[in-house]
């Protein structure tokens, strides 16, 4: 299996919100991300390598199916509780 390294160029052209998802595990806020109400059949790829990571037809939608509380974080004032269901 051939070594990947990282290459500069790509990594300096990511927006702040991209870099902290892509190289610090970050996470972006359910159903905001730019791709998330995409359909069109494809294939993802990597943002900084160009590697092939899945096909569209493996996306899925999650499904929430617990409860919501009011007393959660004060930036949004909700809290869900699990269980959370993937549904292709």
């Amino acid at each position: 299996m051939e070594k990947y390294q990282k290459n500069s160029e790509p990594l300096s052209k990511l927006s702040p919100e991209h870099y902290q998802v892509t190289q610090k595990n970050a996470a972006e806020s359910p159903k905001t991300g730019e791709y998330s109400n995409i359909k069109t059949a494809g294939v993802y790829v990597d943002i900084v390598s160009g590697e092939p990571l899945f096909s569209s037809s493996d996306k899925f939608e999650w499904r929430h199916l617990g409860h919501v509380f009011t007393d959660g974080p004060s930036d949004r004032g909700l809290r869900s509780s699990p269980p959370l269901l993937p549904q292709r």
